[in-house]
């Protein structure tokens, strides 16, 4: 029977959604990789809503 350590699991997932995390925000400060990003579709799928108006801009990402 595998020992279950859920301490050391959510330790690791940690690290993980922070060196994600760090690795958006180094994107984001890159010019030539935010040009890179931008050619994935993420954030504009067909099923997200998109509603934009003067002063108003509202996004919900159903399927994204």
């Amino acid at each position: 029977m595998a020992h279950f350590n859920l301490g050391r699991l959510l330790l690791i997932v940690g690290i993980i959604i922070a060196a994600v995390l760090g690795l958006f925000l180094l994107w984001e400060s890159s010019p030539r990789l935010r040009s890179l990003w931008q050619r994935f579709p993420l954030g504009r799928l067909p099923g997200d809503i998109f509603l934009q108006r003067p002063g108003l801009r509202i996004y919900f990402p159903i399927l994204t």
